[in-house]
């Protein structure tokens, strides 16, 4: 097979495997919202509940204990929701990540808007002739981290040459896909 037939498939491969993530995590989405906003609905009913308790407990001076119940099974359901709402939030960002792979590999989305600028080095030697890094670089179309950390790995990949067993290491993982 040709070299560029194989990318081809392996683009195809790839293309679809982000589909099938990207369906997968607006489902784990939607269901996880879905359950966040029956869970709101309950508590505002539980708020209901808390003010009539407490003002029949005001009015009538009993009845204390059963606004410390609904009070502390409240807080319960706030706890709830604050981790239950990290779960969404993390749906949320998976399928994000996939639709912006998928713009990545249709082309549609070339470069990734992190430039690298911070981690340049000064009079570094190739950094500059070679596009390392800013804005339409190497850096600039390879860049997938989400945090500072990654970005300055890949970096630090990309600045700092390698030993010629690491070259050859990387030459056979080449070959091999």
């Amino acid at each position: 097979r040709s070299c560029a037939g194989m990318l081809g498939s392996m683009a195809e491969a790839m293309v679809a495997a982000y589909e099938e993530r990207k369906a997968a995590a607006h489902g784990a989405y939607a269901r996880a919202k879905a359950g966040q906003d029956r869970y709101l609905l309950a508590a505002l009913g539980l708020v209901g509940v808390v003010v009539r308790s407490l003002w029949v407990a005001i009015t009538r001076g009993r009845g204390y204990w059963t606004v410390a119940v609904v009070v502390a099974i409240l807080a319960g359901m706030g706890l709830w929701m604050l981790r239950h709402g990290r779960q969404v939030t993390r749906a949320w960002r998976l399928a994000a990540l996939y639709e912006k792979g998928l713009k990545r590999l249709s082309g549609e989305e070339r470069w990734s808007g992190i430039t690298g600028e911070a981690f340049a080095v000064e009079g570094h030697l190739y950094e500059r002739d070679l596009d390392v890094l800013g804005t339409h670089s190497l850096f600039d179309l390879l860049a997938t981290t989400r945090t500072v950390v990654g970005q300055a790995g890949l970096a630090r990949l990309l600045l700092e040459p390698a030993d010629a067993g690491t070259v050859r290491e990387r030459q056979a993982a080449v070959r091999e896909l």
